[in-house]
């Protein structure tokens, strides 16, 4: 529904169970879960570790800020858990990432 994608994306990104953004539209953590799953393919989960590298990725490139700033920024809960992440889904360490991206040698 629409109370739920708006609750969604205020609260994307941000640290936390999803019981605030159940709380928010009207239903149990669970049943949101659910009907997420449903509708968009994806857990609540998943979608905000998907925002966050996103969120990293376009920063890296231009911000100056010390990486352990930069993952609590984005929402990480310190720059090795973003470090860990970002070698999961991209098969390299901030740093690298920091490096090609301002060589040019990676595309966001």
């Amino acid at each position: 529904s629409d109370r739920v994608g708006k609750a969604r994306r205020r609260r994307l990104g941000t640290t936390g169970p999803i019981t605030g953004i159940a709380r928010d539209v009207g239903m149990t953590a669970e049943h949101l879960s659910r009907s997420f799953s449903w509708h968009f393919g994806s857990t609540p989960v998943q979608v905000r570790k998907e925002v966050r590298v996103q969120r990293v990725m376009g920063a890296l490139g231009g911000d100056d800020r010390p990486l352990a700033e930069l993952a609590l920024d984005v929402g990480f809960s310190d720059q090795s858990h973003m470090t860990n992440t970002l070698r999961h889904r991209i098969g390299l360490a901030p740093g690298q990432v920091r490096r090609a991206l301002r060589s040019r040698s990676l595309a966001v």
